[in-house]
Order: structure tokens, then sequence, then C-alpha cells
């Protein structure tokens, strides 16, 4: 397969090509990863995803060349910090694919690698497609729906005996072969002997100095002590001991949730 020059994924495929695959499709191209349908060595084709996207290819063109590839996609450029983190990411989530390898109905990996540039992995082809056209099927089979999601919740079961929650299970991420629904896509999965993210830190100021909120709440304005001792007609009386009211005013009873004293009857007498 050859895409046009300008395309932002042919970076992509040309690393993936000396690297020794032949890309026969490409299936999808985010801004995190890129999907193939490839093959090597004469092997039946599997699905390769790439942890290289749309956010990663604009560092990689030539400085000249950079201002004609907005017109394709829309890019958020990276730190070096950042593109470090989601390649970690990356290889987490190769991590828990792998731990959740031979898991009944989950897409298997099979093999892994990676360039100097960025880490794959390959898994196969499920024949069927995703999820979401079988539910939007006029007509569908009923009983074959309710197949594939007996076949998702016991996934789902196996992931968890196995230590992983995927999180991310949806139309898109549940695929069809010979009938039978497979769950992929473990990006967004968590082990459960892993923290959930690092310890909450205090908010910090971003902004100029003239935008910035304050960090404690400015104090109250001094009252006088005529305020304090002699009461008003909107101030309360309050107990000595707590400090706390004594006696609040009625409120008026609310027509819609607390509705006010029944009315007089309006019969004056035996009909």
């Amino acid at each position: 397969m050859r895409l046009h020059p300008m395309h932002p994924a042919a970076w992509v495929l040309d690393q993936l090509s000396d690297a020794g695959w032949n890309v026969n499709d490409l299936l999808a191209f985010t801004r995190a990863s890129t999907l193939v349908l490839a093959h090597r060595d004469g092997a039946a084709p599997v699905v390769l995803k790439a942890g290289f996207g749309s956010n990663h290819v604009l560092a990689e063109l030539d400085e000249h060349a950079r201002p004609a590839a907005y017109g394709f996609y829309w890019y958020a450029e990276m730190t070096e910090v950042e593109r470090a983190l989601t390649r970690e990411d990356f290889r987490h989530e190769i991590a828990v694919a792998r731990t959740a390898t031979g898991a009944a109905h989950i897409v298997p990996l099979l093999e892994e690698g990676n360039t100097d540039r960025f880490d794959w992995y390959t898994m196969p082809h499920c024949n069927g497609g995703s999820f979401r056209p079988l539910l939007s099927k006029a007509g569908g089979s009923q009983a074959a729906g309710l197949r594939v999601l007996a076949d998702v919740a016991e996934g789902l079961v196996t992931l968890h005996e196995r230590g992983i929650v995927h999180r991310d299970v949806y139309q898109e991420n549940v695929l069809l072969h010979d009938g039978r629904g497979l769950i992929t896509d473990l990006g967004a999965a968590r082990r459960l002997d892993t923290p959930a993210g690092p310890l909450p830190a205090a908010p910090k100021s971003t902004g100029p100095p003239s935008t910035r909120r304050p960090t404690a709440r400015p104090p109250r304005p001094p009252t006088s002590s005529a305020s304090r001792s002699s009461p008003t007609a909107t101030s309360a009386p309050t107990s000595p001991a707590t400090g706390t009211p004594t006696w609040r005013p009625p409120l008026p009873p609310c027509a819609r949730c607390c509705p006010g004293p029944s009315p007089p009857s309006r019969r004056t007498g035996p009909r």
C-alpha cells in the first residue's frame, strides 16, 4: 500500500516498511496510534498497532514541511517529555495485552517489537468487524447479539480473574469473529495491583498575577460591639454555649413540594 507522501500516516508506514512489514491497508490513524493490516515473510496478514499517531508525526517532519501538514489533521505538538510519557503508556498497553493473552474472548497479542521511534504489537485480524454494525442493523438477529454480549461478559470475568480492569468497553472495542465476540484495546486498562494514580496535589496558579485567585479566603471585616450586642430585625438569637441560632423564622409553604394548609371546605351543609 502506498499513501500520498503528504499523508501524515505515510511516515509511520515507511518506518514499518523499513522494519520488514508489507502494509495491506490502513485501518485507523488516531492522535495516539496507527492501526494497519500487514504481513511479512509470506505469513497471513495480522493487525499491527503502532504507538505513533498524528500528535507524534509533526515533530518528525522537516521544518519546511510542517505548515503543509496542518491541512490534513489537527495536531497537538508534544514536548520530548510528553512523547516519552505516551511511549510508556503504550508499553503499559502491550504489557497488559501480554498478561491477557490466552484469556477467553480477548483478542490475543501475537508479537511485539519496536523501532527507534515507536513500539508496536500485532493481533489476529477479526473478519466480522466491530459490534456496532450488528447493533444498528435493521432486522438483525437478537440471538446473535445476546450471544456476543454473553461473550463480552465472560471475557470481562476472565480479565478480572487476571487482575485487569478494562475500563473502556463499548461497541468499537468488541470485535466479531465467526459470530463470536472478542474484547480488544487494553489501552485504558488498569491492573488491580497498581495504584490508580498519583496522590492529589494542591492546585497551582498558572495565570498572570492579576488573574490568579487568592489561595486563602480574605478576612471578614471587623464588626462593632454594638452590632454584636444589640439584635436587629434580621439577626436571630444565638445560644451562649454553642453560638448556634436558637430560632429561625418559619419558611413559607411551597406549592410544588410542601403544600400549605388545606383550604376550608366549600360545602356549607349536607346536600
